[in-house]
């Protein structure tokens, strides 16, 4: 909103429902050299009433870092199982549109859920 035009603006703010006019006026209000500052809003969208450390789950940055770490993993696993299996699949000789759904599925949700959880024990309990 700070830099389009102030017609511009001014029309977005007489559409808007005076809920919506609310949470843009207080994300509008941070401060720019702070960690709310830095937050963009067409990114990441945060209710009025929820602060930065209830976002960061309520200062448990180490718990954060571990499931970030275990998604990354996750998807990394995923792409390369989604095209491996089909591959594999297609060469016993099995449709891989009827059983490479179930398959990755499967493998997605065992690494995912393992992943994350191997990472808690290790950083957190070890």
């Amino acid at each position: 909103m700070q830099d389009l035009p102030d017609e511009v603006a001014d029309t977005i703010l007489q559409v808007m429902d005076s809920q919506n006019r609310q949470r843009l006026a207080d994300v509008l209000t941070y401060p720019e050299d702070n960690a709310d500052g830095l937050m963009d809003t067409d990114v990441v969208s945060v209710r009025a009433d929820v602060s930065l450390d209830m976002v960061v789950w309520f200062g448990d940055f180490p718990l954060g870092l571990i499931i970030g770490v275990a998604m990354i993993i996750n998807l990394l696993v995923a792409a390369l199982a989604g095209a491996l299996i089909p591959v594999v699949l297609k060469r016993y000789g099995i449709d891989p549109a009827i059983a490479g759904g179930v398959i990755l599925t499967t493998v997605t949700d065992v690494v995912g859920f393992m992943t994350f959880l191997g990472l808690a024990t290790i950083f957190l309990i070890a």
